[in-house]
């Protein structure tokens, strides 16, 4: 509305009709109220709705950033210290090797507890139902962490209690995830001691534990020890480090797998962590047969392209298979690597996504088009890269991958995908 002094001003009109005895609408009444300052409100908080919809991309966008750039030379470590410790190296050497090997290590799962609680954070977090057998989950994560108990004088011990099933239904991976984090701590806050991971179920839950006998924890720090970057003592932080992130990460992978989580502690006789998700038998995976086996086993030699930019990582790759039958042929970009496939055939074509001229995703998507096109067999392509957000696989999938693994890569899981396919 237009006032007298020729300043506008917002108003709210209401309009009602008055009747009469016998229900007839004689005259109207209107009410008007100005709500210039309710607009202007509405103005303020879609501004800073606008604002912060574009701080959490301008994030997103800089931990993808981030999370590639720092994947790119923890791989290239990574790959060169499992390349060593093949090696003949006297004893000296050897821990050289294993420190900084451990020191990478350390480094990669920071970042993912960084880009973990940053998907929980934006709702992005994906789960799984996959079938998995409990036991062999507690034996990988003794497998994984023996040897890092033992350094510290510790036992590590698993147990099955009571009816719990062979096989259930749930997202393997992340309970692997929690179980490696809580005994990774267990480990780090206990010396000359005994470490118990344990699995049970009460016929709804399947509940694990792990249990240790080391320092423990105060009753008063017990409940914000699962907050983000807290520890139950900040001077723990110089004497033992860590983050802080691996056990609010925990709680949130647990309820979002519709569990719980809960500690029990005294100071200086150990703590017990224990959490629950929901129990779900499921049958054992098919058996596959003997015949199957035994051609699985027998890994023909393969033609490869290797398509990847950085000298490193292709000698890390072609290190990695030295020792096979496969013939390895190198691609610096993506339009190397279309080339080559036209020229010749491949068996695997193994594509780094970020790359100058153009990158493995277009190269994928032409490659794609010219098989549509000449009618030549689909070339089994597998995404190599150091992206690692959520959509990052979906893009390679979209584009015409057949798997998208994620730098940096182990040797043992590139045999395995070369084997499978």
């Amino acid at each position: 509305m237009i006032c007298k002094d020729g300043s506008r001003v917002w108003i709210d009109i209401s309009i009602a009709g008055v009747r009469n005895n016998e229900g007839e609408i004689e005259h109207f009444v209107g009410v008007a109220s100005e709500i210039s300052k309710r607009k202007e409100l509405e103005s303020k908080l879609r501004s800073a709705v606008q604002r912060a919809d574009s701080a959490n991309i301008a994030k997103s966008q800089f931990l993808a950033r981030m999370s590639h750039e720092i994947r790119t030379p923890i791989h290239t470590i990574i790959g060169t210290s499992d390349l060593l410790e093949e090696t003949k190296l006297d004893g000296e050497q050897k821990r050289y090797v294993q420190t900084f090997s451990k020191a990478s290590n350390s480094l990669l799962n920071l970042l993912n507890d960084i880009l973990d609680l940053s998907k929980i954070k934006a709702g992005e977090l994906v789960l799984e139902d996959v079938v998995y057998s409990p036991e062999e989950v507690l034996q990988e994560v003794k497998a994984v962490l023996g040897d890092q108990a033992l350094q510290k004088g510790n036992r590590l011990q698993y147990t099955l209690e009571g009816q719990v099933a062979d096989y259930v239904l749930g997202d393997r991976q992340r309970i692997y995830q929690i179980l490696t984090n809580l005994c990774s701590n267990a480990i780090k806050f206990t010396n000359n001691g005994v470490i118990y991971l344990q699995v049970e179920t009460n016929q709804e839950n399947l509940i694990f534990s792990v249990i240790d006998t080391g320092i423990g924890i105060e009753e008063s720090k017990l409940n914000n020890i699962f907050d983000p970057f807290v520890q139950a003592d900040s001077s723990f932080t110089r004497i033992y480090g860590g983050s802080g992130l691996g056990l609010s990460i925990c709680k949130q992978l647990v309820e979002a797998m519709g569990g719980t989580i809960e500690v029990n502690s005294n100071p200086g006789s150990g703590s017990v962590f224990r959490f629950s998700v929901p129990y779900l038998e499921a049958l054992a995976p098919d058996m596959i047969d003997s015949i199957h086996s035994e051609h699985k086993s027998k890994v023909l030699a393969k033609r490869i392209l290797l398509v990847e930019d950085t000298l490193d990582s292709q000698m890390i790759v072609q290190a990695y298979l030295k020792n096979e039958n496969h013939s390895i042929q190198i691609a610096n970009n993506g339009l190397e690597a279309i080339r080559a496939y036209q020229e010749q055939d491949f068996d695997l074509i193994l594509m780094d996504i970020q790359m100058p001229l153009m990158d493995g995703l277009e190269a994928t998507r032409k490659i794609r088009q010219w098989e549509m096109e000449t009618g030549k067999t689909r070339c089994p392509i597998v995404a190599l890269t150091a992206n690692a957000m959520r959509g990052d696989a979906n893009e390679s999938y979209n584009a015409g991958c057949d798997q998208h693994l994620t730098k940096p890569l182990r040797k043992k899981r590139l045999l395995e995908l070369i084997k499978e396919i």
